[in-house]
């Protein structure tokens, strides 16, 4: 495959920050830090100054400021000052069509054209041509990220040094608390990216080594589609095989699934069936708690943040089968009145 040329120029250009920092800027929205704001306020002077830093190769990547979230599990958010942020989706815009030539049709995670609901729909469609399923997760995926085995990935993609160099700035400051040369953190843009692709040396193992022709996954989140268990035993083992040996990563055993689809195939927080789909308990117990939240909100704290959070849930629910729930909710929650 040709490798990529010019793409430093690209991460550089004054018009290529500029509009990475329009993107980063709506990343945050609705409520920018301050440090966003300021930037944006004054975003041509910055960005000029950013173009000459990362030129100069005397950029360093700042320091993260973490948290903690606890839905749907504990994970501590890695959050980057926005000038880095601004480098991050700069840096993304110009390795993203490498990447995406690389990635398989049924990678759902990061890519323009995919997301939740196309991956939802193609499980729904693998489950109506075959009979049996096996879904698979990685323990403590982001965390466990070989920082080394990712630059070496990378170097088979691109070629300029300083492209490489900037990738491997960000990759080394790893994530708060991680091991030496393990783990991305959760929150850059660079993470998700690199992470996806992270895992294409797998995609192109299953379908082009097992020649498994009902495969999907999402993130970290894996599918396989077969007509009989000993089929997918055999493939277990050798994705197993692959991900020790060369990824050097572990499988969530406890996560496992083998089962018949007619059973409901476990993916995204759903329960997707060949002729129907519904959230698992776990996801519609989290959904309603957080309805129950908004639905009690005085309406003077009703802003854009809680009209957005509304949305996501509504986004949300469409995945399954919830007319029912939507239309419920949606008839006694104050904030429709509001999005009109």
């Amino acid at each position: 495959m040709k490798r990529a040329v010019n793409l430093f120029q690209k991460v550089t250009s004054f018009d290529g920050l500029l509009k990475a920092t329009q993107r980063a800027k709506k990343a945050c929205a609705p409520s920018p830090p301050l440090d966003a704001l300021l930037f944006y306020v004054e975003r041509e002077r910055e960005c000029l100054k950013l173009r000459e830093v990362l030129i100069n190769q005397s950029y360093e990547p700042g320091i993260y400021r973490t948290f903690m979230l606890f839905e749907p599990k504990p994970r501590l958010i890695s959050a980057a000052p926005f000038v880095d942020r601004v480098v991050h989706h700069s840096l993304c815009a110009a390795l993203a069509p490498t990447l995406e030539n690389y990635a398989i049709f049924d990678s759902y995670a990061c890519r323009k054209g995919k997301g939740l609901h196309k991956a939802v729909a193609r499980c729904q469609h693998f489950s109506r041509r075959f009979t049996v399923y096996l879904k698979l997760d990685i323990h403590h995926y982001f965390e466990s990220i070989d920082h080394q085995v990712l630059k070496n990935q990378l170097k088979h993609r691109f070629k300029e040094q300083r492209v490489l160099g900037l990738c491997e700035q960000i990759i080394d400051r790893g994530a708060p608390g991680s091991l030496a040369g393990k783990g991305l953190p959760i929150g850059n843009l660079t993470s998700q990216h690199f992470a996806n692709y992270y895992l294409s040396f797998l995609d192109r193992f299953i379908k082009q080594d097992l020649r498994c022709k009902g495969y999907l996954r999402y993130m970290d989140d894996l599918v396989l589609f077969a007509d009989d268990f000993a089929t997918l035993r055999q493939f277990r083992h050798e994705i197993d095989d692959l991900l020790t040996h060369t990824l050097h990563l572990k499988l969530k055993e406890r996560a496992e699934r083998l089962d018949w689809v007619s059973s409901g195939v476990p993916f995204l927080g759903l329960r997707i069936y060949p002729d129907r789909i519904y959230f698992d308990q776990g996801r519609k117990r989290r959904l309603l708690a957080r309805l129950r939240h908004l639905n009690l909100l005085d309406p003077q704290d009703i802003d854009d943040t809680v009209l957005a959070q509304a949305a996501s849930l509504y986004a949300w629910a469409d995945l399954a089968d919830s007319t029912g729930l939507l239309s419920s909710w949606h008839q006694s929650f104050r904030l429709h009145d509001l999005e009109d």
